[in-house]
């Protein structure tokens, strides 16, 4: 792969890995799923919208896991990133209906020369700036690599960065197989926004309120139960002070999902799940598994077979997104690949998602843009 063709991991590529596969159940359903059409819903109005390396990502996920370690807990997160620099090349994926596929590598992030850590007596070269003692760039723009400063930074989406390296050549093109003197090839990486704290308001118990520590990270704040009260609405409010490398402030509201309750799993009606059912794999299967749920308010469904015991590809989950429309068809085929895989049980997963995008824009120009995900997940481990 070329280095011209790297992902740029920013909001609108969180936003791709999300809705890339969005359909509705499947085509060829044999009547057992509603519809005949495969449809892809469309989630982002306006595009420019996530034309930004300024990213927030806030979220609240409970969690239902069912089984031999049951859990019901709530994890509530916020990052706020400038996103200027981390790239990565995405993972391969073999796509076996509009709403499925399985993944067949890792994610390999990119590596540029850096300067690791800064401080009073160690400043940063020309062209970045310290902040939290990390060494990032100033967000000069730029139209070749000529205009940047130092002499090493490169001109890259509009910006002067850091340059791309390799510790292990063969280097792709465009990146160095050696950095210079006071430079590191380390991971490429984001880099904390400043904020003064982030609120949630509506959750049983009360309000949760995050504040950064001081490394300008957010610690995520996990509540012992299953927090989302029906029918309530969510009040998020950032709060943040002008600045160059703050994140602005903002708030909103938003509907809470509502619990998933399976009621078909594979040809098991109303499955208890706590007893871990059979995918009852088989490289020749013919028929496809179908699950069904109770349908809800979620914008759209995930569901997730990842393999555990036993596995040497954890990273080879099967992954589908549809609507929330009560049933999905998972092809055959995917399960002939989960097969291959030497996995003695899965991790099941089905999520419910209300999404929204928020952004700020000046003119023409999206100076920030926030990806807000609010989901509720049914997890259960499930046999061969």
């Amino acid at each position: 792969m070329k280095y011209s063709e790297i992902t740029v991991i920013s909001i609108s590529v969180l936003s791709s890995i999300i809705l890339s596969s969005f359909g509705c159940g499947d085509n060829n359903n044999g009547g057992i799923c509603p519809g005949d059409t495969d449809l892809v819903p469309n989630l982002v109005e306006d595009e420019t919208d996530l034309d930004t390396f300024k990213v927030a990502s806030l979220s609240i996920n409970a969690l239902n896991k069912l089984g031999a370690q049951t859990e019901r807990d709530t994890q509530v997160q916020a990052h706020f990133s400038d996103f200027i620099e981390y790239r990565i090349y995405v993972s391969d994926r073999i796509s076996y209906s509009a709403t499925c596929e399985v993944y067949t590598s890792q994610p390999v992030t990119l590596q540029r020369c850096r300067v690791v850590g800064c401080d009073d007596q160690n400043p940063c070269p020309e062209g970045y700036s310290c902040m939290f003692q990390d060494c990032r760039p100033t967000w000069k723009t730029c139209t070749g690599d000529d205009d940047c400063p130092g002499g090493i930074m490169v001109c890259e989406a509009g910006y002067c960065v850091s340059p791309p390296c390799c510790t292990n050549p063969p280097c792709r093109e465009g990146e160095l197989d050696s950095c210079p003197k006071g430079f590191e090839c380390t991971k490429s990486k984001s880099f904390p926004l400043e904020v003064n704290s982030v609120s949630f308001k509506g959750l049983k118990g009360g309000e949760v309120k995050l504040e950064p520590k001081e490394n300008g990270n957010i610690e995520p704040r996990l509540i012992n139960e299953l927090a989302f009260q029906d029918g309530n609405k969510i009040e998020i409010q950032v709060d943040s002070s002008e600045g160059q490398w703050s994140y602005p402030a903002f708030s909103m509201e938003m509907d809470v999902p509502e619990d998933v309750v399976m009621t078909r799993f594979d040809k098991i009606t109303n499955p208890v799940l706590e007893e871990s059912p059979s995918l009852n794999l088989a490289v020749d299967r013919e028929d496809p598994l179908w699950i069904s749920w109770v349908p809800g308010n979620g914008d759209y469904m995930v569901f997730t077979l990842t393999p555990k015991a036993g596995t040497e590809t954890p990273y080879g989950k099967l992954r589908c997104v549809t609507f929330d429309d009560g049933c999905l068809r998972v092809p055959a085929e995917a399960l002939d690949h989960l097969a291959l895989d030497k996995a003695t049980n899965f991790k099941m997963k089905l999520d419910r998602h209300l999404n929204r995008i928020w952004s700020k824009k000046t003119g023409g120009t999206t100076d920030a843009a926030a990806l807000v995900d609010l989901s509720f997940s049914l997890e259960a481990v499930v046999g061969r």
